[in-house]
């Protein structure tokens, strides 16, 4: 097939790109605590960050009306 083994064996290793997981196989939100600003999320926030992001914004929406 053209194929090496050791890159079909680095390939096999691999996950398809669309594949599931349960919620007990993600990792845990650990210290999350709600975000103090609704700026932007950016490519570089933590997944922690851009929820806080999104917690504060919507908090401050539904609030503030």
């Amino acid at each position: 097939d053209g194929v090496t083994s050791a890159i079909q064996t680095q390939l096999d290793g691999k996950s398809d790109s669309g594949h599931t997981h349960k919620s007990s196989e993600i990792t845990a939100m650990t210290s999350y605590e709600k975000g103090t600003t609704s700026a932007d999320i950016e490519t570089s926030d933590s997944l922690n960050t851009a929820i806080g992001k999104l917690e504060y914004g919507l908090y401050n929406h539904n609030h503030h009306r």
